[in-house]
């Protein structure tokens, strides 16, 4: 029975994530589409126990059982879904202590966005934070408190603070689209359209689409989006791939994100410049177009790789 140990935050939390998440980048690769640091160490000012938490998101959540032996040359014990449906569980020790979690979900699981809102939310709001804070201090300070204890008290306080999170994250939820545009090449195979940006020529390819307007409707949101940001409207509508919804760290907020396949034109450029028209924040830069096709798909920004895969967008795929 593992004996209950809290401490101050402390700075080196952050940079222990940094150097453990890369080594967990190394094993997944580019099936890996996003590390976070979750949990009380990812909270500054937060008191909590000295194990660092980190959540990865996978495109295929069967994925994983498959890297069980490099998580274990790594030093960590698999201990599969360990009672939450969906997820990879993972810790590590030293010197019979937990120094690390590792808790891998398929994108688009709502356990991500549970655990991401909860940070981000008590990380902004500091009076929930101190209500959290004082019970886990009442907890510690009781006399035979072990950690199964500890998490079965904190229960209720942690579900009434992720409600919270979520209501505060869904409050101004973005519904977005996305365009995956592809073109037939003369040997009958497919690529895909992508864009990078001149002002940061070093971050991930990502494809044309942005947020609906008003009353747009979410067809004529996609056909503004890539007329503005790739000056194409000569496109054919395939199909809607599929929607997700998840929570965005960088907007703090709840996305509600619908993709759909169309298919260019046979004498579309292989590549071009185009400056950004309308009137959202891309306005006015310079995006860069370019086609690629299966080896080159990991460089795409892990946040659009949900549905890029043989199950949803065999065109790609088929040789």
């Amino acid at each position: 029975m593992r004996k209950l140990e809290l401490m101050p935050f402390k700075e080196n939390w952050m940079t222990n994530y940094n150097e453990e998440s890369k080594r967990v980048q190394e094993i997944f690769g580019e099936l890996l589409l996003n590390i976070h640091h979750i949990g009380s160490t990812s909270i500054p000012g937060m008191i909590a126990k000295p194990v660092i938490d980190i959540l990865v998101e996978i495109q295929n959540i069967n994925d994983v059982d498959s890297f069980n032996n490099d998580m274990k040359m790594l030093g960590y014990v698999p201990k599969g879904e360990n009672g939450i449906r969906g997820r990879r569980y993972f810790f590590k020790e030293k010197g019979n202590k937990r120094t690390h979690h590792v808790h891998i979900f398929q994108s688009g699981s709502h356990e991500i966005n549970k655990h991401l809102a909860f940070r981000d939310y008590l990380i902004i709001h500091q009076d929930e934070a101190e209500r959290y804070i004082e019970l886990k201090r009442n907890l510690y300070q009781r006399m035979g408190v072990n950690v199964k204890q500890y998490q079965e008290m904190k229960g209720p306080l942690i579900q009434e603070l992720t409600d919270n999170a979520l209501n505060w994250a869904n409050k101004n939820k973005k519904t977005s689209v996305m365009g995956f545009i592809i073109r037939q090449k003369e040997d009958g195979s497919n690529e895909l359209l992508t864009l990078s940006i001149s002002s940061i020529p070093y971050a991930s390819l990502r494809v044309p689409g942005g947020g609906v307007e008003g009353n747009e409707d979410l067809i004529g949101a996609l056909n503004r989006e890539i007329l503005e940001e790739a000056g194409l409207s000569n496109l054919t509508l395939i199909r809607k791939i599929g929607s997700i919804t998840y929570y965005k760290p960088y907007i703090k907020r709840m996305v509600e994100r619908h993709d759909f396949l169309l298919l260019a034109p046979a004498d579309i450029e292989d590549s071009w410049g185009h400056r950004v028209t309308g009137g959202d924040k891309d306005s006015g830069l310079s995006f860069n177009y370019r086609w690629i096709q299966e080896h080159e798909f990991p460089k795409l920004d892990g946040e659009l790789r949900s549905f890029i895969s043989p199950e949803y967008i065999s065109e790609l795929f088929n040789r």
